[in-house]
């Protein structure tokens, strides 16, 4: 059985293409050539024996003897979680006894438990008799996990023991003999632990569960299979799936985080059984136990979508109280089973679409009920709710037609808060075993109509094997990447393929060197060691094993090759200038620096450039990496700043996915907080919309609340926001100012210059024009407000284009006409000019009446805008390391650059800038996935001579590779990302597939790097070398051999 765990791909990586593959097991990090033959696509198969096993999965085999009372299943769901906890801690694998307690947990959706385990709302106590287990279930989680639990409680209902293996019996009827399996909302694994022995062999198994505490007992339980702990909306799943099967959990909320169902408006169960089909292999089948609501509701949207895809095979009816005894719920339960359609194949099987009528005995119908459809106490489908009338109810035509399939009897019951009816289905009497007539409406189904072929181990990494694609759709080898090709063969990843690379053997040829293909060898198995550390501890799975993994193929590197940063340190000195200058040398990575990993990998080492000694860095025995944290949602406000972690916007869907309630009235909840744009129709936070050109948002705000009233409440919050208008002492009114209007400018002219003429401003150009004959002639023009040689006219054209007047005569040199300066002539235009200015800039504000409206335009139109306060308190940068706290003012910076855009660090040095970059970059990614390419990358040019080197790296001009060493504890953010801010390079030119060409690049590039310049002439005439090698604990020396 391959491992659990996929290669996971940061969101830094979202510019490159990308693979999603299963992360190659070899123990082996030796450079010898003879390497184990990958498959069709260059990627090494991981081999079949050396997968770390942390125990077996848990087989039930009869039932879990769950305790009698409803308080000493509290006492043992404690008791579990606890359990979990100390072995999970412990790095070990529980035994079978402990896997066996585990199993007993059932949750808090019973509705004793749900009351009682948790404070009663608006009282600081539990009730009488709970509060030891309320305290003591406070005591074993964190706050995180509390809340997570108390909001499970509404769908945290397992299945009985009896109704599964009835279920897997009759999947074995079916045809299934084994293949991938998948079950979403999967709570502990109890459908897991209780498969038929025979297909234990010949099935894989992949869960889903959003619970924190659940997920982690069921990959305890069953630490052989694929459980990913997330929400299923966004869970990342393959399309190769033979049977899909399990409870999914109920809730009457639509689930829109999903953009391909998302119009749809799919309430939580029908959107677990949809996606589950849509993940099935052609023939699969998918087997689920849901609510009635799934067949009996009114809309049609979800089955027409469902059976879009798939088929019916049938469905079974299980009468009220079925699920009482271990998931305390008397809901009515439906089996449904579909088919999922080959290419091309007509839909079949029996018709389920719309609803009929069926009659009921007077018995079944209780007295003095009202035909209204009034009971809150039963899943209401929202706005779906049917309204029945007395002795009559509408159930799905499947069950109209197929009576042999309801194992009760259909009837009506008063609701618990009013005579209203709600429809049941009633045990029937006398009762026989459930199990048994389960059985036999089971048996009903066709039988061996799966035509799926089991798939296999190696259909299992074929289905996780490398394809293109980007980071932001679950990409993981990425672009550029080494890997070992079909026969062999060293590869390099170009354009989603990977492309052999050619190997010189001599000193002279195109190719890289046979020695630099032997590091490059050894290198890999490091670098996949480190991603899978990073992964695991990244998804709260044990990851003791892969760092023993990473040991090993670190000290076979080192064995053979030295420190990964082995470095050679010269100085070199200009012919030209005579500059001394000194220069690093990494023999090692030098030849791995085409990876785009190379620096992630160089990172895991501390190596001390004076001695030459490499020590291993945290990640070899330590955590670096927490799993994301389940948000903590009390409040209305805790939701919104979840989801601005999240998508970087305001998301009513998500929002109301969060409050559990519909998008509106998590819109409602949040109150100032939020405000709907007009202009866009986007809602947005209170200092988003509150800022910016406020007085033009007010217009637009006002415009629109003539039509509706809901932007009411925009006006009055922008009036608060209003900048504080500047007075007419306080604005600068010249003349050319774009925004005083030309009728201004001709009333001055008529008023203060006596003359009335014509202004025209063709903004686009930023253009004034005169009609300056009114001035000609004049002696205002030629004498008061002119001069003879530049009239009014044309001096007011120079203030208002900001021109200087030049006035030129024409004198005859030598028979050649030529203009010279008239200085005099000048000087007085120039004096005249001045004078027309402070004229207009006393007048204008004489007039009161002027003075107001002109304050108000200038006003309106430049004292518009109020600054926007950012803050990034709400960031929590997922995969971080656990090193680095970043500052309030470090994630404004993050946030302004998701939100704002292009920001201008003006930081200074050393106020990691590199550092807010990176962190900056995996917030954008992860708000806005579908942004990708070159924009939004940053382009530090830390010296201007690297302005000349379009193939620098950024990453390489540091000696210390801190953007990486914070992984470890010494300085990258976010381990799971990775930097590639190769200026000018690109990825797609056909010199990529020439290794030795960009290798030159590359140390064209190192000899003009920054750091080259460290250290001056002291070091001049020298070359240091590392001491020889000396093998202590912890410790790397590099061999001796020549630079």
């Amino acid at each position: 059985m391959p491992d659990a765990a996929q290669y996971t791909l940061a969101l830094f990586d979202t510019t490159a293409l990308g693979w999603t593959a299963e992360i190659p097991r070899s123990e082996s990090s030796s450079a010898d050539p003879a390497l184990p033959i990958a498959d069709a696509i260059g990627h090494t198969p991981p081999a079949p024996t050396v997968r770390p096993v942390h125990g077996t999965n848990y087989v039930l085999a009869g039932d879990r003897a769950l305790a009698r009372g409803w308080a000493a299943r509290a006492r043992d769901n404690v008791r579990a979680i606890t359990l979990s906890k100390d072995v999970e801690e412990s790095g070990r694998a529980p035994t079978r006894d402990e896997q066996g307690e585990l199993l007993r947990f059932i949750g808090f959706g019973a509705t004793e438990l749900a009351q009682n385990c948790f404070p009663l709302p608006g009282a600081e106590g539990f009730r009488d008799g709970w509060h030891e287990i309320g305290e003591s279930l406070m005591a074993a989680t964190t706050a995180a996990e509390y809340a997570a639990l108390q909001r499970a409680t509404q769908y945290a209902h397992y299945t009985p023991e009896p109704i599964i293996r009835a279920i897997w019996r009759a999947v074995q009827h079916l045809g299934f003999t084994g293949g991938r399996v998948l079950e979403p909302g999967m709570g502990t694994g109890l459908f897991f632990a209780a498969m038929p022995d025979e297909l234990r062999e010949t099935t894989r198994l992949t869960g889903v569960e959003y619970d924190p505490i659940s997920a982690r007992i069921a990959r305890l339980i069953h630490p052989e299979a694929r459980i990913h702990c997330e929400d299923y909306t966004r869970c990342r799943l393959g399309n190769g799936f033979d049977l899909a099967i399990g409870n999914p959990p109920f809730a009457d909320r639509i689930v829109r985080g999903d953009p391909t169902t998302a119009s749809l408006g799919l309430r939580l169960h029908d959107y677990f059984i949809a996606r589950s089909v849509s993940r099935l292999l052609p023939g699969g089948i998918a087997v689920f136990v849901t609510s009635t609501g799934t067949m009996d509701k009114g809309s049609l949207a979800a089955r027409e979508y469902i059976a879009s895809m798939a088929d019916l095979l049938g469905a079974v009816r299980l009468p009220e109280g079925s699920m009482h005894a271990t998931a305390g719920t008397e809901v009515v339960i439906d089996i449904l089973v579909f088919q999922r359609r080959q290419d091309g194949q007509a839909p079949a099987g029996p018709a389920w679409m719309t609803l009929g009528e069926v009659r009921l005995d007077d018995a079944e119908v209780p007295e003095e009920a009202s035909d209204i459809d009034g009971d809150p106490d039963l899943p209401a489908e929202g706005t779906e709710r049917r309204y029945l009338r007395r002795g009559i109810v509408e159930i799905n035509e499947y069950f109209v037609h197929h009576p042999e399939m309801v194992l009760g009897r259909h009837a009506q019951r008063r609701g618990i808060y009013g005579p209203g009816l709600s429809y049941t289905c009633r045990p029937v009497t006398p009762a026989a075993p459930l199990e048994d007539l389960l059985d036999q409406a089971l048996a009903r189904l066709p039988a061996g109509v799966i035509t799926t072929q089991p798939s296999t181990e190696e259909d299992d990494d074929q289905e996780l094997a490398p394809r293109a694609g980007t980071a932001a759709e679950g990409a993981t080898i990425k672009e550029g990447s080494f890997v070992k090709g079909k026969d062999g063969r060293l590869c390099q990843i170009i354009d989603g393929t990977a492309v052999p690379i050619e190997i010189r053997r001599g000193k002279s040829g195109d190719g890289i060197t046979l020695r630099g293909a032997k590091i490059i060898h050894a290198f890999m198995p490091i670098r996949d060691a480190v991603r899978d550390v990073i992964r695991a501890q990244a998804s709260g799975r044990p990851w003791a094993q892969a760092q023993i993994k990473l040991r090993t193929a670190y000290s076979s590197f080192i064995r053979y090759n030295g420190p990964i940063n082995h470095t050679v340190i010269s100085t070199l000195q200009d012919p030209e200038t005579g500059e001394e200058r000194e220069v690093h040398r990494r023999l090692n990575l030098a030849h791995f620096a085409d990876d785009p990993d190379c620096w992630l990998v160089a990172s895991i080492e501390d190596y001390d450039l004076d001695t030459g000694i490499a020590r291993k860095g945290p990640i070899f025995d330590q955590r670096v990496v927490s799993p994301p944290a389940t948000p903590l949602i009390t409040s209305a406000a805790d939701a919104l700043a979840v989801t601005l972690n999240e998508v970087g916007h305001v998301d009513p869907d998500r929002l109301g996915e969060l409050l559990e309630c519909e998008p509106d009235e998590a819109l409602q909840r949040l109150g100032t907080a939020v405000f709907r744009n007009p202009m866009n129709e986007a809602w947005e936070t209170a200092d988003a919309y509150l800022s910016g050109p406020v007085r033009t948002k007010l217009a637009a705000a006002q415009a629109a609340a003539v039509l509706d009233p809901q932007y009411a409440r925009n006006i009055e919050a922008l009036l608060e926001a209003q900048p504080k208008d500047i007075p007419p002492s306080g604005i600068t009114a010249r003349l050319g100012a774009p925004w005083i209007p030309t009728t201004d400018i001709e009333a001055f002219t008529l008023e203060a210059m006596g003359t009335e003429t014509r202004i025209f401003h063709t903004a686009e150009l930023a253009s004034w024009s005169v009609d300056g004959n009114r001035f000609v002639g004049s002696a205002a023009g030629t004498s008061e407000w002119g001069t003879p040689r530049r009239h009014a006219g044309a001096l007011l054209h120079d203030a208002l284009n900001s021109a200087t007047p030049q006035i030129f005569d024409t004198e005859i040199v030598d028979g050649t006409e030529r203009r010279v300066l008239n200085p005099e002539a000048t000087e007085a235009a120039k004096e005249k000019l001045a004078k027309i200015k402070n004229a207009f800039s006393q007048w204008i504000w004489t007039d009161p009446d002027r003075a107001e409206r002109l304050s108000r335009l200038y006003n309106d139109r430049f004292n518009n805008l109020v600054l926007r306060h950012f803050s990034g308190a709400h960031l929590t940068l997922p995969g971080a390391s656990n090193v680095i706290r970043l500052y309030e003012h470090q994630k404004r910076v993050i946030w302004r650059i998701i939100t704002a855009g292009s920001t201008y660090m003006a930081h200074a040095v050393g106020a990691g800038k590199n550092l807010l970059d990176g962190c900056r970059r995996h917030g954008a990614e992860a708000a806005r996935p579908d942004q990708q390419g070159d924009a939004g990358r940053a382009w530090p040019l830390p010296r201007p001579s690297l302005a000349r080197v379009p193939a620098a790296l950024p990453e390489r001009s540091h000696p210390r590779r801190r953007r990486n060493q914070l992984l470890q504890g010494q300085a990258c953010p976010v381990p799971g990302a990775r930097r590639d801010l190769r200026m000018g390079c690109d990825h797609h030119h056909p010199q990529r597939l020439q290794v030795h060409r960009g290798a030159r690049h590359l140390r064209a590039a190192d000899d003009l790097r920054p750091d080259r310049h460290l250290r001056g002439a002291e070091t001049a005439g020298r070359q240091r070398r590392p001491h020889d090698a000396q093998a202590h604990r912890g410790d790397a020396r590099a061999p001796r051999r020549p630079a």
